[in-house]
């Protein structure tokens, strides 16, 4: 069956229809007709307001009343079955979803828009009132893989939730408050990346943590790379799904634990109803300016640390538990020489038999110490346990000296492109020297400082002069030998 539809983003607008393509000015109204055979419809932006059959063909006529950015306008023709859900709204007022879809899918696509019910309502309760509610929201099934956030009504391939929910939160981020350069194409597609996290955590918790670890995963497979977008003109990494998607998401997430749950709803009322920006463009500036009214911070190292910068930290924690107390240090290396350091609170859960606590460090240098009065002795301690900052290769090590005698040596990150943090435990009467050696077992480099024997030692080495490639990091005596292998990108 023949099917036409339309698809714009990033500079395809001009392509098929006379307009202003740019992140400038939205067009404050648009009627669109589209005259078919009889036996198709057409799906496209507002409200319909006529379907007229003449002869063999229908005329049908869409208005929008909202302004739109010329990427937003879209159709959609083909045989389509058509039925609408309806989303109670918080003012009382009923929103209609209206859904062509291919008759073949009519099954899934019915159960897939009624979960979307849920979501919108959870939307509506989070940010403000859905922004199009005088007209619709809906989708139109295409055949292009994922979907496309037309304004009031999103094509979508299939309708898993993730997908819904994903398009669905572009009608607030993305159409209502567009990104104003592709540089700041994060504040649409981070902020509906973020929204598939956030409906994991309202309405589907036993799935929040493995989200956030699954994005955490995806975004450390690579030592660098910034969520600020610095190639506008190379499609691929205006959308680079691990930097604009699934980083741009987790640095929300991450403002959200730096201002706290209270400010950083807010700031997103602020940032949405913003007259400067409302149903227009914004800049990554908007957003900062609107989370430090909301929360009474200064946010600019926050965002220079995580929007420009590249990479991630890396921390060695290590805790010393007294009766009552536990005593803290915290080291940090970064992936990438941007940031040499991020500035965060870090949460540490303490527990024992009978009593569990986190407490929230604010680490603003490397090799912070802290002392915590708990009220208890702890025999257990978890770093970040729930995943608040996007960091991998951490490690968490107890140093009193009756528990910690199993030799071994850690290496974090892996891998790394300038330093790497080393930590290590042997037994025995004298100290040692770490050594960095080739696949072929030969000497490239001996690191200077001792490693003391029988305590835990933390060292930092510079590989920013290695070769990339495949190292190891060797601690030897008489009696044990210890590697550890690591990769210099």
């Amino acid at each position: 069956m023949p099917v036409i539809w339309t698809l714009s983003e990033p500079f395809g607008a001009k392509d098929w229809w006379p307009c202003k393509q740019s992140l400038n000015d939205k067009i404050d109204s648009i009627d669109i007709i589209v005259t078919c055979p009889r036996d198709y419809r057409d799906g496209s932006n507002g409200v319909l307001i006529s379907e007229v059959q003449i002869g063999d063909y229908k005329s049908y006529h869409w208005k929008s009343r909202y302004p739109i950015a010329a990427y937003l306008v879209a159709l959609a023709v083909t045989n389509y079955s058509s039925y609408s859900d309806y989303v109670p709204l918080l003012n009382g007022d009923s929103l209609q979803m209206l859904n062509y879809v291919y008759p073949e899918n009519l099954g899934e696509a019915r159960s897939g828009t009624h979960e979307l019910i849920n979501v919108i309502r959870l939307y509506d309760s989070l940010f403000i009132q859905y922004p199009f509610s005088k007209e619709k929201y809906g989708h139109a099934q295409f055949s292009w893989g994922g979907g496309m956030e037309h304004q009031t009504m999103t094509f979508v391939s299939g309708f898993g939730i993730d997908l819904l929910a994903h398009e669905c939160a572009h009608q607030w981020f993305g159409d209502m408050v567009t990104c104003g350069s592709w540089s700041d194409i994060w504040l649409n597609e981070g902020f509906a990346t973020y929204c598939e996290g956030l409906t994991n955590e309202f309405l589907y918790q036993s799935d929040w943590y493995s989200w956030k670890a699954k994005e955490i995963g995806y975004i450390v497979s690579n030592a660098g790379g910034s969520v600020f977008c610095n190639d506008t003109t190379e499609i691929n990494r205006i959308f680079d799904g691990r930097l604009t998607y699934a980083k741009g998401a987790y640095v929300l997430h991450m403002l959200r634990w730096v201002v706290g749950d209270s400010a950083f709803f807010q700031g997103l009322k602020y940032y949405l109803t913003d007259a400067a920006i409302s149903y227009g463009y914004a800049r990554t500036a908007d957003l900062q300016r609107n989370m430090e009214l909301a929360s009474g911070k200064d946010l600019s190292d926050f965002f220079n640390q995580w929007y420009y910068g590249e990479g991630y930290p890396s921390y060695y924690t290590l805790w010393n538990p007294t009766d009552t107390s536990v005593d803290i240090t915290i080291e940090q290396t970064t992936s990438h020489p941007s940031v040499s350091f991020f500035s965060m609170p870090v949460p540490v859960e303490f527990t024992d038999a009978s009593h569990d606590t986190i407490v929230v460090l604010q680490n603003t240098f490397s090799g912070q110490s802290f002392s915590v009065n708990l009220g208890f002795s702890p025999t257990n301690a978890v770093f970040d346990p729930d995943l608040w900052i996007l960091s991998a290769y951490n490690t968490l090590t107890n140093i009193n000296s009756e528990s910690q005698s199993v030799d071994f040596i850690d290496v974090y990150p892996v891998p790394s492109s300038n330093v790497i943090g080393v930590t290590c435990h042997v037994s025995g009467k004298n100290s040692n020297n770490l050594e960095i050696v080739n696949m072929k077992g030969e000497r490239i480099k001996i690191i200077s400082e001792n490693i003391v024997p029988n305590k835990v030692n933390n060292v930092s080495i510079n590989i920013e002069k290695l070769p990339a490639g495949i190292y190891f990091i060797k601690l030897a005596d008489s009696k044990t030998v210890l590697m550890k292998k690591f990769v210099k990108q």
